[in-house]
């Protein structure tokens, strides 16, 4: 399925967004041939987490961002190490690269440079083989994947990171680009059954 959205603008100041260029434009219904802004592919909010080496992936835990997700669902994180190989903890205990899953992703990268990434490969293969993290001792309000990420966190150490708890892990790294996902939704859900969106 693609997600692709195109923007251009014609004859005002307005943003035309669409999945394929209409002949004329949906503002003036004139023909479009001369067009202020030539129409250009909007960048998609979500990735592959097997594309992301060392990077921190955030994903609903159901289904896909523009297809299932509102602000009010759940979410779930996960650790990819330097050889894309993929870590999450949840009711299953840890979970070693379930790549189906996280076909569609947020991702935070470009968090350490490359000499840091044997420490950061090395903590989190520790990590995985703590006890703790075994299903037994899943919550999903009190101990779950957060827990596992904020633990890593502290673990690397990189530039004396603290983060104290879920939500400060999440306003730090992820809501700045989950405000852009939520309006890459919004006008990818406008579209499904129109075929321009004007902002």
């Amino acid at each position: 399925m693609s997600y692709d959205i195109l923007c251009f603008k014609h004859c005002n100041s307005k943003s035309i967004f669409c999945k394929t260029i209409p002949e004329k434009c949906p503002i003036c219904n004139i023909k479009l041939i001369n067009l202020s802004i030539e129409p250009f592919l909007l960048p998609y909010c979500c990735t592959k987490a097997t594309n992301n080496p060392t990077s921190i992936v955030l994903k609903p835990s159901h289904g896909s961002f523009c297809n299932d997700y509102n602000i009010t669902n759940d979410m779930h994180i996960g650790l990819v190490n330097s050889q894309c190989q993929l870590y999450e903890y949840d009711h299953r205990g840890i979970t070693h690269n379930n790549f189906n899953d996280w076909s569609d992703c947020i991702v935070i990268n470009d968090l350490i440079p490359e000499s840091w990434y044997y420490h950061w490969d090395e903590v989190l293969s520790q990590l995985v083989i703590n006890p703790i993290w075994s299903s037994s001792n899943y919550n999903p309000a009190s101990f779950n994947c957060y827990n596992f990420i904020i633990e890593f966190l502290k673990l690397l150490n990189y530039n004396n990171l603290k983060f104290i708890d879920k939500e400060h892990v999440f306003n730090e790294f992820f809501l700045p680009k989950l405000r852009y996902t939520l309006k890459y939704i919004y006008i990818y859900r406008k579209l499904k059954n129109n075929c321009c969106y004007i902002a």
